[in-house]
């Protein structure tokens, strides 16, 4: 009989298949089926998450008022159950605090989990002949990748002919050099007032999409009122203002419109903030226009570095050093518990939130750990209606911060934790007058604004395409003709998503801005990161149907290039990677290839390189 009368009488009928009992034990019985029932558990959540994504578009095409079914009460809903402990009662029970239960202890090591099995991708570590080493994480931008699989050495250092060598040679952060001749020599090379007035004017222009920047009373009653009042060096005492003067000369000749793009004098004005920046050393006496100096010359470094070069890591220093000389002054804690004024609070809360913006951007540019950890501070954020966009930056950058600590740190996150953080950014909050539209707005937004809003758009697909792009590249490897049934199919079609944005955008702002496009270099670098993803999903899954609209959105960053090439360094440096990139996908799917050229040169190895894979270049 079967089953046989001892299976009935205990109520498992249904596992005695040849009518003789088997005593298991309840807990095997609970822990065989565990991890079967949470990964599709997991599998269901994600599939909730994704609808109600669809459905929070719909519902702001349609209407303001949020949808009733995305309450916070029903968005809890799917919240991931904790799994069950050993003994087969779960963590969350009460059970599980008796004495007599035995859960996992957090001292037994635990077996690797699937993705710290796959995920090999720590960046790229160079080691010269003589020692000298780089390290480019995983999240570091894809040209700084190619300089270092081509080893090509930096470009020789071309001093503008204007400025004598004493000034060229001296720079922070070297000791205080106390000379009261180079100290009149840089100050007769400031322009006269009414030139400087026009910089200052073209900078706060451009200052509306500037992650640094200072307000206009600031910039023009306390910066440039203290160093022109002064008439001569000798008289005058605000020597880190005059650094920070020439810094926002700088940026502004590199920005104003009416120069060509890569003028001198721009590079001069830089030579001159650095060495006035040495006459008084803003170690020994720290001032708010010291970091605010060297966080100028970081932005004007970045800015202009248009061969991916060592301009990066120049800039990376100066930011670090602005972060201590930062804490030093105490700018991470709310300055209220000093009862300054309510003007002195501001100026130190907005210099900080941007201090810490630009670090933790930088950072992530060159795939390396911050220099700030929000565990130590508790200034508050700086919110005025005229500071949207920094009110925005300050609080994506906190969010980013978690990201890079969390998901590109040493330990390796689960996917579940990666799809947490996408969703963060997706949900993160833009305000409406910072969001990309494809309606026609009357009046037609200004240059910046468009600027603003690229940028903005840029940071969070660049934050996405980093997050999935590991899992996506896991993806392509493992099923690349069956990516639909992948456990990591929300990788590749976000990976694929950001990278769509990111060119579809950047084609967009060189129809409407190609004048202000050229001029800002961190507006080009995420289109090659974007260009890689396509290659790979090219080159690896030629049979995908995500295969035609990639060689598409390649081709048309190829015709982008090449069109930015005859005014834009930043584009011209750029073109050979991206007919490589673009030859390389066609030469996988067609016979005849759409670019004439050699066969390409570029390995599957490359490749995962590019992708933020570890490798060693020796």
């Amino acid at each position: 009989q079967v089953p046989c009368g001892k299976c009935v009488a205990r109520g498992c009928g249904s596992i005695c298949p040849d009518g003789t009992f088997q005593l298991i034990p309840r807990s095997s019985l609970v822990l065989a089926n565990t991890e079967e029932l949470h990964e599709r558990i997991e599998h269901l959540c994600s599939r909730i998450r994704e609808l109600e994504d669809a459905l929070r578009t719909l519902q702001v095409s349609v209407s303001n008022e949020p949808h009733p079914l995305l309450r916070t009460d029903l968005l809890q809903l799917k919240s991931f159950p904790a799994r069950p402990a050993r003994n087969g009662i779960s963590s969350s029970s009460p059970e599980s605090n008796n004495s007599s239960s035995t859960p996992v202890s957090d001292d037994v090591p635990q077996p690797r989990t699937e993705e710290e099995n796959f995920v090999d991708a720590f960046g790229t570590l160079t080691i010269g002949l003589h020692g000298e080493s780089s390290f480019l994480g995983q999240t570091a931008r894809s040209e700084y990748l190619l300089r270092a699989l081509s080893k090509a050495p930096p470009s020789p250092m071309v001093p503008p002919p204007r400025l004598s060598r004493r000034i060229t040679e001296l720079s922070f952060p070297d000791p205080e050099v106390v000379d009261e001749e180079l100290g009149c020599e840089i100050f007769e090379l400031l322009p006269p007032l009414s030139e400087a007035i026009r910089l200052c004017d073209t900078y706060l222009e451009h200052g509306a999409y500037l992650p640094i920047t200072l307000q206009r009373t600031e910039l023009i009653d306390d910066v440039l009122e203290a160093v022109y009042r002064a008439g001569s060096f000798e008289t005058m005492k605000a020597h880190h203002s005059l650094a920070l003067l020439f810094a926002v000369f700088a940026t502004a000749t590199l920005l104003d419109q009416r120069r060509h793009p890569y003028c001198t004098e721009a590079q001069e004005y830089y030579y001159l903030a650095r060495a006035a920046l040495g006459l008084a050393s803003p170690v020994r006496e720290t001032t708010l226009a010291a970091i605010q100096a060297l966080l100028h010359m970081a932005q004007y470094v970045d800015l202009s570095d248009w061969e991916g070069g060592s301009g990066s890591s120049t800039a990376w220093l100066y930011a670090g050093t602005a972060v201590r000389l930062a804490y030093g002054v105490g700018l991470h804690l709310n300055s209220e518990r000093w009862h300054l004024s309510d003007e002195a609070s501001e100026r130190r809360s907005r210099l900080f939130w941007q201090l810490f913006v630009h670090d933790a951007w930088l950072s992530f540019s060159l795939g390396r750990p911050t220099a700030m950890s929000t565990n130590y501070i508790d200034c508050p954020a700086y919110v005025a209606d005229h500071s949207a966009d920094l009110s925005w930056w300050s609080k994506y950058g906190v969010l980013m911060h978690s990201i890079m600590s969390c998901a590109f740190g040493a330990k390796v996150p689960s996917y579940t934790t990666i799809l947490e953080l996408d969703r963060k950014v997706r949900d993160f909050y833009i305000p409406p007058q910072l969001r990309t539209t494809c309606a026609i707005e009357t009046p037609a937004p200004s240059q910046y604004l468009l600027m603003q809003r690229f940028l903005l758009l840029s940071a969070k697909e660049t934050t996405l395409l980093n997050l999935h792009r590991a899992y996506f590249a896991q993806a392509l490897q493992d099923k690349p003709d069956d990516l639909a049934n992948h456990r990591f199919i929300p990788s590749v079609m976000a990976a694929y998503r950001s990278a769509w944005r990111l060119i579809c955008s950047l084609v967009i702002m060189w129809r409407d801005c190609p004048t202000l496009l050229v001029r800002v270099g961190s507006a080009w670098s995420p289109a090659l990161s974007a260009a890689i993803v396509m290659c790979i999903l090219v080159t690896r899954a030629p049979t995908s149907k995500m295969t035609k609209s990639s060689l598409e959105e390649l081709d048309a960053l190829v015709r982008l290039f090449q069109d930015a090439a005859g005014s834009c360094r930043f584009a011209a440096n750029l073109v050979p990677p991206i007919l490589v990139l673009a030859r390389k996908a066609h030469q996988a799917v067609h016979d005849n290839p759409t670019y004439p050229g050699p066969s390409c040169e570029v390995t599957p190895a490359d490749l995962d390189q590019l992708g933020g894979k570890t490798r060693l270049i020796s």
